[in-house]
């Protein structure tokens, strides 16, 4: 032990390592195959030019045409973000 004013500071120890937790090998490959399947199921596919063209011009007729509030570009946006998700 160091001492070191009023405080005695232990030096050479360091914490307990982490117990595993009771888990079977077939049930910790289970949790391993998933978690690397399930970001592939999840990655976004690319949108063409024309899938994009064709959801804004529907956004900007759902708006009401040239009448209503909005924009090309935020319709555009927007389409990108719907069919990315998709």
């Amino acid at each position: 032990m160091k001492s070191t004013g009023r405080k005695t500071v232990k030096v050479d120890r360091t914490s307990a390592p982490l117990r595993k937790t009771s888990k079977t090998k077939a049930a910790e490959k289970a949790i391993t195959s998933e978690a690397i399947v399930t970001p592939a199921a999840a990655t976004t596919r690319k949108p063409t030019h024309e899938e994009i063209a064709q959801r804004s011009y529907e956004i900007f007729l759902a708006r009401g045409g040239f009448q209503g509030m909005g924009s090309p570009e935020q319709d555009w946006l927007q389409a990108e973000r719907e069919l990315s998700l998709a």
